[in-house]
């Protein structure tokens, strides 16, 4: 829904035709005024006031309460607390300001959450506050102070009442008084509402940042407060107005507003564990996890079957080879030439070979003439048949003894 600068109340209208806007897809924002009719309640607001969808029963209503609107009557701009209801099945609008009438203060830049079946609303701007008096829907912006924390209002969503709760600060009155915020959020985690807000130091005139939560089911209310460090152990220093957070996977993220720091314009994230700023934002809820190969289980499988044939393979491979190398030792390169040698005679091989070494028959040690001498061919063989090496060893022995 569309809204004014505070700065252009006077000058300005709404546009018609960028009253509502619908997000179509991730790349397209379209602006259509069908979508949410434009009221035309002449104390609607156009600045400043808090829109909050509720679905109950599968019944969305959305709610806009407070907010800032300019009287061209008596010139100035005025602090309201009007409030009016949208119902998305019948497409109509409500006005409920009768039930807003000297209970809920006028109001502007306020937050507002649902928390089970209520509307919670917390701090804002208003004039000349008071906790509870007769005052009317609206009240001039000159000289506007703000509504403590310590005072929250309650909007129950069956009976369309308001009623004001008073909830402890839980710190020291003469440092914070009852609680000034500057442009606190306002979420829920755990059922407990949870604030990052910039806490008024009444005696300094400082802002301290400040985390707190509150158990909006507890019959007493009150908040408690969070210290949180940095990562580095030291306190946080920073401070943060009007901005807008997420709880995302127990963080809370903190953007856009105003800030102490010089890069103001950055997204902070607490882990909400630990209660310490980190210096990423896990929005996956998957961060320093190992990323998988995202295939399909199917397609792994297939994969390491393959792969397993393919190692049984190769080691088969190897297996095969190194056997076959042991049977078969390679032939070595030699430049002599083979002699055949036959096991039968020549002359059945067909062969006419001459021998050159005559074998001797007979005792030669006792006489010469009983020496038979064999010329055949059948029984030659080549001497180097018979060659083999002398055991000098043996020699050496022998003629010691001899001479002996």
């Amino acid at each position: 829904m569309g809204a004014l600068y505070e700065e252009e109340l006077m000058n300005n209208d709404i546009d018609e035709e960028s009253w509502t806007s619908q997000i179509l897809n991730d790349k397209e924002l379209r602006f259509d005024s069908s979508f949410i009719a434009k009221p035309s309640y002449k104390n609607f607001p156009e600045s400043a006031f808090s829109i909050t969808i509720v679905n109950n029963n599968n019944n969305p209503i959305l709610y806009v309460i407070g907010g800032l609107l300019y009287s061209k009557e008596l010139k100035t701009q005025l602090i309201t607390n009007y409030q009016f209801k949208y119902e998305f099945k019948t497409n109509t609008w409500s006005d409920l300001s009768q039930n807003t009438k000297s209970i809920l203060q006028p109001v502007a830049y306020h937050k507002v959450i649902q928390a089970d079946n209520s509307l919670i609303l917390i701090s804002g701007a208003t004039q000349n506050y008071t906790k509870n008096g007769n005052f009317t829907n609206t009240v001039p912006t000159d000289n506007s102070t703000h509504i403590m924390i310590s005072d929250i209002y309650k909007f129950d969503l069956s009976t369309e009442k308001w009623s004001l709760v008073n909830a402890k600060l839980n710190l020291g009155e003469e440092q914070y008084g009852r609680g000034q915020a500057e442009g606190l959020s306002l979420d829920i985690y755990n059922e407990k509402l949870i604030s990052y807000m910039a806490l008024k130091d009444m005696s300094s005139g400082q802002y301290n940042p400040k985390l707190a939560t509150l158990d909006y089911k507890a019959k007493d209310w009150g908040w408690t407060w969070l210290d949180v460090n940095n990562d580095a152990g030291t306190d946080n220093s920073l401070a943060l107005y009007d901005h807008h957070t997420l709880i995302i996977n127990d963080q809370l993220l903190l953007f856009h507003g105003n800030s102490n720091q010089e890069k103001g314009n950055k997204m902070y994230a607490i882990d909400l564990k630990t209660n310490k700023f980190q210096g990423f934002a896990n929005i996956s809820g998957k961060y320093g996890q190992s990323v998988g190969s995202g295939l399909p289980t199917w397609e792994i499988i297939l994969i390491v079957v393959i792969c397993v044939v393919g190692v049984i393979i190769v080691l088969g491979a190897l297996w095969f080879y190194f056997r076959y190398k042991k049977q078969i030792k390679p032939v070595e390169k030699n430049n002599q030439k083979m002699q055949e040698v036959w096991a039968a005679s020549d002359v059945e091989a067909g062969v006419n070979y001459k021998g050159d070494t005559t074998l001797t028959f007979g005792n030669t040690l006792t006489s010469t003439g009983q020496t038979v001498t064999s010329t055949n061919d059948e029984t030659m063989m080549s001497y180097e048949c018979f060659q083999h090496e002398v055991d000098l060893n043996d020699m050496e022995n022998i003629k010691a003894i001899a001479k002996v």
